[in-house]
């Protein structure tokens, strides 16, 4: 999936799962194909804008209309009401204009519903939102036993 969204990145990409699963790898992956493709990206770390509104509003003009922006780690660390209103003006405006975006995030798609009207219109809007949960994976070097680490 990952593969082919970097390929004709269209609509918006949503990894789902628990850390360590690899969502911010993909996004990478993703970021560096369409660089190699002369596609102009934006990555963003989501609590490191969320905790400077300032900086949020300034960098919005460049994200609004970026042709493709990846927003790493949503919701993953409390948002304050400020931010928040932010960055659903941001999610809002590239969703009605179908701007490619991809989003990796640790919360359940149940609960991003309830974060806003814009995640509940994003997410029921199979047309542009593809979802893709993660799971995780053990890593061939973990051991079983939990003391060894």
């Amino acid at each position: 999936l990952a593969q082919t969204y970097a390929e004709n990145p269209e609509g918006w990409l949503i990894l789902v799962g628990p850390t360590r699963v690899g969502k911010t790898h993909l996004a990478a992956a993703i970021s560096n194909a369409c660089a190699k493709n002369q596609r102009p990206t934006l990555w963003a770390d989501v609590p490191a804008l969320a905790s400077d509104v300032d900086t949020t509003k300034t960098l919005f003009a460049r994200m609004g209309s970026r042709d493709l922006l990846i927003l790493d780690n949503y919701r993953n660390a409390p948002m304050d009401e400020r931010s928040t209103r932010v960055f659903d003006v941001l999610l809002e405006w590239r969703h009605i204009r179908k701007i490619p975006t991809v989003i990796t995030t640790e919360v359940l798609l149940d609960h991003l519903a309830t974060y806003s009207a814009v995640w509940q219109g994003a997410l029921a809007d199979r047309a542009i939102v593809n979802v893709a949960p993660m799971i995780a994976m053990r890593y061939p070097y973990e051991r079983e036993d939990a003391s060894l680490r």
